[in-house]
């Protein structure tokens, strides 16, 4: 979770998130956003190969 500035679209691409909530104010300008990673996805993916990928 975080604002605008914590997570880059590149960062959101390359570790698979995925967005599960967004927080705006009533200007409709978005204040925070969850994310989920999805290590499973990433692992397959791109064939990573870690003590974490079975």
């Amino acid at each position: 979770m975080g604002d605008e500035l914590t997570f880059s679209s590149q960062q959101v691409q390359e570790h698979l998130f995925d967005s599960i909530f967004e927080v705006k104010d009533p200007q409709e300008r978005l204040v925070f956003v969850g994310y989920e990673t999805n290590p499973e996805l990433k692992c397959k993916k791109i064939e990573y190969k870690n003590t974490n990928c079975k």
